[in-house]
């Protein structure tokens, strides 16, 4: 539950990483209601572990698929304050340029 500067819990990184073990770890002992709140939680950005997940496309699609089935929705996630990243769009991950003071 524990988040870093992003607003980013364990399950956002490994998500992004396409750690499914990982996932499974971090989700396998909670409940379906908690796992499905978890893999849905925005980020400070509005990004969730699921959209982090289809962002990393093929190298992170085990891990999109098994978020999808801990009750993941990717039709939600708001990006570019609304844009849509499945617009064909390339969407950059604001935590990859953190803006310098």
């Amino acid at each position: 539950m524990a988040t870093e500067c992003n607003g980013r819990t364990a399950i956002h990184l490994a998500a992004r990483s396409g750690h499914c073990n990982i996932l499974r770890l971090l989700l396998d002992p909670r409940p379906a209601a908690e796992q499905e709140q978890l893999v849905n939680q925005p980020d400070f950005f509005g990004l969730t572990p699921v959209f982090l997940a289809l962002q990393r496309g093929e190298d992170a699609r085990d891990a999109f698929a098994l978020l999808m089935d801990r009750g993941g929705r990717y039709n939600q996630q708001t990006p570019g304050q609304g844009r849509s990243f499945l617009n064909g769009n390339e969407f950059k991950d604001p935590a990859d340029h953190p803006v310098k003071a």
